[in-house]
C-alpha cells in the first residue's frame, strides 16, 4: 500500500475518531525514509484533526536509526514485525 493510500486511510480515521484512535499499518514501509515520510504526514494530519499523535510502536531492528523519540513523539521497539501502530489521544483536559 502506497504512503499516500495509508495517509488517505489514516485522515478518515481521524474524523471520524473521538478522544482516542489506534492506526496499525501492517503492510510498513520498506525503508526508513519511507517510515519517516509517513511519519511526517501521521503528525500533520493529527494536528489538522486535533488528535495529537502519542506514540510509535514499531519493529526497531527494522528501522534502526529511529531513536526513542521521533520529534515529539514517543518511539516503542516492542512493534511486531512489518508492522506500525500509531496512537492518537487527545490531551487529558480536552477530553473531559
Amino acid at each position: 500500500m502506497s504512503i499516500a493510500s495509508i495517509c488517505a486511510a489514516l485522515e478518515a480515521a481521524l474524523r471520524a475518531a473521538r478522544g482516542h484512535l489506534d492506526f496499525v499499518v501492517t503492510d510498513a514501509p520498506a525503508d526508513e525514509y519511507s517510515l519517516f515520510k509517513l511519519l511526517d504526514e501521521a503528525i500533520a494530519l493529527a494536528s489538522r484533526n486535533r488528535l495529537p499523535l502519542r506514540a510509535i510502536t514499531l519493529d526497531m531492528e527494522r528501522y534502526p536509526n529511529i531513536g526513542p523519540t521521533y520529534w515529539h513523539v514517543e518511539v516503542r521497539g516492542n512493534g511486531a514485525p512489518g508492522t506500525v501502530r500509531l496512537a492518537f489521544e487527545e490531551a487529558a483536559d480536552k477530553a473531559a
